[in-house]
């Protein structure tokens, strides 16, 4: 087990709505009758230090990943400059040299080439059970993802897409694909 300093701050808790579609977490309330209520908490960001999320990218998955990587998740920034917030996103690679960089350091938002099998990008987010605040996020690009799109390629878009209906997909298609699926699984992270 571990311990965490959380921040001083507190961000107001959101009970769901369900006419809304928000990412949910239980919270159990112990009242002084010796009653416990579950309530469910809207899960979120905290945006209103003006800070944004920083995101940081292994750079183990080389240029073209990164950029994949860093394309699906901007992505999302037009849809908070609707919302008349600027440049929430900000993706940065793993900072070389900076000492008080930690990747193990559970607050730090990542994106992480997962060396070994697993054929989809995977997300881990951590959230503040008594808030609902997401405090971070941890995405996995595990290393054979190239076989997972061929794979899932041959049944979904090579009648269509050329690039795919070969045995040795090409790094673009790859990376279009990549992008693809951080932007989806982030939708759900936000």
């Amino acid at each position: 087990s571990s311990v965490t300093l959380m921040p001083d701050k507190d961000l107001p808790m959101r009970e769901v709505n369900d006419r809304v579609g928000v990412r949910k977490i239980s919270r159990m309330v112990y009242k002084s009758t010796g009653a416990i209520e579950k309530k469910r908490v809207a899960s979120r960001w905290d945006l209103s230090d003006g800070e944004g999320i920083t995101i940081y990218v292994d750079t183990l998955l080389g240029e073209s990943w990164m950029a994949a990587v860093k394309k699906g998740l901007e992505a999302w920034n037009p849809a908070f400059e609707k919302a008349g917030l600027k440049n929430v996103i900000k993706v940065l690679p793993y900072p070389s040299g900076d000492e008080s960089f930690r990747v193990d350091n559970p607050l730090v938002s990542l994106v992480t080439y997962a060396g070994g099998s697993g054929m989809g990008v995977s997300a881990n987010i951590l959230t503040d059970s008594s808030t609902g605040e997401i405090m971070s996020v941890r995405m996995l690009v595990p290393g054979d993802f190239v076989t997972g799109v061929r794979r899932a390629s041959v049944y979904t878009i090579s009648d269509v897409d050329p690039r795919y209906q070969d045995y040795y997909v090409s790094d673009d298609a790859v990376c279009e694909v990549l992008t693809a699926k951080v932007m989806g699984l982030f939708g759900r992270c936000l």
